[in-house]
């Protein structure tokens, strides 16, 4: 995958004259369909990968005719959760590369002169857009108990989408809140068997899907004319 991604951001990344550096922060939950601790007692299964955040900068740019806009982005992601009953801690640390597609479906052949809306026109029909988002991410992940801890990474891919409204204050400045989701097919994190053996009283399975549900904002600061 790095393969294609490396030479689509170079390529658009010299096409285009001017550009925008954005900064984001989100909050993110988890839900991983096998990493979560069977209670003996029914009670709800405590979540192995937990819930934290994420923070990325990227780079905007987009088609000269149409209001399709690229941000590549690097993001860092860090999720933590306690299982007290257990004594077990666990620390997931996530490093990514995503290619973000910003889609204004409203105004698909709009003023392309300004990343924002704030330019004349309606709000809703200047602002809001669909974000696509495919990934590349690198996946470390930490057990730690009482006497002992684990460690394991693996490389895996996602695919995103999201909604986002652009809050253009000036030129050279826009505030975008937005909301969206994540969908990894399986990550790999063998250190769970450290703790969670297959033939174990309580078992985990060292590979599961991931759903990510996520809300932040991101800040969008352009340079050049």
């Amino acid at each position: 995958m790095t393969r294609i991604f490396a030479p689509l951001f170079f390529l658009f990344l010299t096409s285009f004259a001017t550009a925008q550096i954005g900064l984001n922060g989100r909050y993110v939950l988890n839900d991983a369909e096998n990493w979560t601790v069977p209670q003996v007692d029914g009670s709800a299964s405590p979540d192995l990968l937990g819930k934290g955040f994420a923070v990325g900068i990227d780079y905007w740019f987009r088609f000269k005719d149409v209001r399709i806009e690229f941000l590549p982005e690097l993001n860092y992601a860090q999720y933590k959760t306690t299982i007290a009953r257990q004594n077990i801690e666990t620390e997931a640390k996530m490093y990514s590369l995503l290619f973000n597609t910003n889609i204004y479906f409203l105004d698909m052949s709009g003023d392309c002169l300004c990343p924002t809306f704030y330019q004349e026109g309606p709000t809703l029909q200047k602002g809001l857009h669909l974000q696509i988002s495919p990934g590349l991410h690198y996946f470390d992940g930490s057990i730690i108990g009482a006497n002992d801890s684990a460690n394991s990474s693996s490389l895996t891919y996602s695919i995103g989408a999201g909604l986002g409204f652009d809050l253009g204050f000036s030129k050279y400045l826009t505030i975008t809140p937005i909301a969206g989701i994540r969908y990894f097919p399986g990550i790999k994190w063998e250190a769970i068997t450290e703790f969670y053996p297959e033939d174990g009283l309580i078992s985990v399975a060292e590979e599961s899907s991931l759903l990510q549900y996520s809300a932040g904002i991101r800040i969008g600061l352009r340079f050049g004319e």
